[in-house]
């Protein structure tokens, strides 16, 4: 089985790294030469990989084709191709939905939309598959954690919540250079930041099915400082402007909103799209 890659940018490094370090019954990986130096730096770190003359040849050689490119470069690549009807086709595109990629992947039958994310690298995060493929996910495994979707609207859903991740990194610098601010050392604030949110972060692996309400009392001791932080920060909408940020980004993704879309406050402190 070859697997092609239209797009070599980060997501595509990642998945082919994720593959191979999973061990997947792979006889190919073979990517498009639009993005060189990533395309250099997979072939010669990995026997298996190979680059393609072009994006037509991607999908010659192909079993399984990965589409990840930019939604907004997607129409210009994908419309001078020639898709192959027994092909298996995969969309990485965060903004195209399943029946606007079957217009485009045409004669191909077999088209699915996938939301990897940049830990695939290491085997860790969600990979979230729409519709759900029993073939797909056991090729997959071991990328992450497979999540397979029946309804679209619901994989829109879990992808909002994918644009946290800029937004989360961003909170961890906020709070590694308050560690600054107040005389550590850089490397010593990262470390500190990063090993105490890493910690959380496998802490919150257990929960299933309960949310993590329970965690954050857990964490609260009362009358402690933890109590007290998160009940200054929720009294100052650090709970619910998450929540309408992610209605803002639900909304984009449904043709709702557009990127210059913003939240702006009520009167009542709530926050709405304008």
């Amino acid at each position: 089985m070859i697997i092609g890659f239209i797009g070599t940018g980060t997501i595509t490094s990642c998945v082919v790294k994720g593959l191979l370090a999973a061990q997947r019954p792979i006889s190919g990986i073979v990517v498009s030469p639009r993005n060189a130096h990533q395309a250099a730096a997979l072939v010669n770190e990995f026997s298996l990989v190979s680059v393609a003359a072009d994006n037509q040849s991607v999908i010659n050689q192909s079993d399984i084709l990965c589409i990840a490119v930019r939604p907004q470069d997607a129409g210009p690549i994908l419309n001078e191709l020639q898709f192959k009807e027994d092909s298996t086709v995969i969309s990485f595109m965060s903004t195209y939905s399943l029946s606007e990629i079957r217009t485009r992947v045409a004669p191909a039958k077999r088209v699915f939309r996938m939301l990897p994310l940049p830990p695939v690298e290491r085997g860790q995060g969600p990979v979230a598959l729409h519709p759900p493929d029993p073939a797909l996910q056991t090729t997959f495994e071991g990328i992450g954690t497979l999540i397979p979707v029946v309804e679209e609207e619901s994989l829109n859903s879990l992808l909002a919540v994918t644009a946290m991740m800029a937004s989360y990194f961003g909170f961890l610098d906020s709070v590694s250079q308050w560690l600054r601010d107040h005389d550590l050392p850089g490397e010593q604030a990262d470390a500190f930041t990063g090993s105490l949110f890493h910690a959380l972060s496998v802490t919150a692996l257990s929960v299933r099915d309960e949310g993590f309400a329970k965690l954050a009392l857990e964490h609260a001791t009362k009358g402690g400082l933890n109590e007290q932080l998160l009940r200054e920060l929720a009294a100052n909408d650090w709970l619910s402007l998450p929540k309408s940020g992610l209605d803002l980004i639900l909304d984009r993704l449904e043709g709702r909103a557009e990127l210059e879309s913003k939240l702006s406050r009520t009167q009542s402190g709530e926050h709405h799209v304008s």
